[in-house]
C-alpha cells in the first residue's frame, strides 16, 4: 500500500465514510498511541483527537469534494504525506464548506503502517 493510500484511506475512515465504529477502530489502530498532533498551531492530545472525531460525526453529513497530494516523501517504510483536502459539512439546513491541509507522518510499527504525527491547518 502506498502511502497516499494509507492516508486517504486513514482519513476517510476517520472523517468522512459515514461510520462512526469505522472511525472509531482507525482512530485505535491506525494511528500510534504516542502519536503528536497539532491542529491549526495547537497542541492537542490524543483524547481531544479522538473528541475531534466522534464531534465530526455527529455533527451531520460531510463530503469530501477532493483530495490533492503537496508532496510525498518516502522514508524506509514510512514517509510523510502532504495534502490539501476540501469537504463541505450539511448540519442544521446549511452547508458549509472547509479547507484542510495536512502533513502525515507515517512509520511502520509492529508491522503495520500507523501515523506518528499529523501537523493540520484547517479553515
Amino acid at each position: 500500500m502506498s502511502l497516499t493510500d494509507f492516508v486517504n484511506g486513514l482519513f476517510e475512515r476517520l472523517f468522512f465514510g459515514g461510520d462512526k465504529a469505522a472511525g472509531i477502530a482507525a482512530f485505535e489502530n491506525e494511528i500510534a498511541a504516542d502519536a503528536v498532533f497539532d491542529i491549526n498551531g495547537k497542541t492537542a492530545s490524543r483524547a481531544e483527537i479522538f473528541t475531534i472525531i466522534e464531534n465530526f460525526h455527529a455533527s451531520g453529513k460531510v463530503k469530501l469534494n477532493s483530495i490533492e497530494d503537496l508532496a510525498v516523501v518516502p522514508s524506509g517504510s514510512g514517509g510523510v504525506v502532504a495534502q490539501v483536502s476540501r469537504f463541505t459539512v450539511t448540519a442544521g439546513g446549511g452547508a458549509k464548506e472547509q479547507t484542510s491541509v495536512r502533513i502525515v507522518k507515517i512509520e511502520e510499527r509492529g508491522g503495520k503502517k500507523v501515523m506518528t504525527s499529523l501537523v493540520e491547518v484547517q479553515a
